[in-house]
């Protein structure tokens, strides 16, 4: 459901001719907040593949928050 919102924002931003913005907060979100929490929260604190799920999920909300 989230990939929908951030697809049609996306998609928004292009047809006003705004391709930086969501490309920068897309690599903000997911390499610098969802994957080094993912690793610390897997391997160090036990969660599993689970704690992909959630901080991906994370994510994906902070890029529509931020994005809208």
């Amino acid at each position: 459901v989230l990939d929908v919102f951030i697809s049609s924002l996306n998609g928004a931003l292009r047809g006003i001719l705004d391709f930086k913005v969501p490309i920068m907060v897309s690599f903000l979100c997911h390499w610098l907040i969802a994957i080094p929490l993912s690793y610390i929260y897997a391997v160090h604190f036990g969660y599993g593949p689970i704690a992909l799920f959630i901080f991906k999920s994370i994510s994906k909300g902070l890029i529509i928050l931020i994005l809208l």
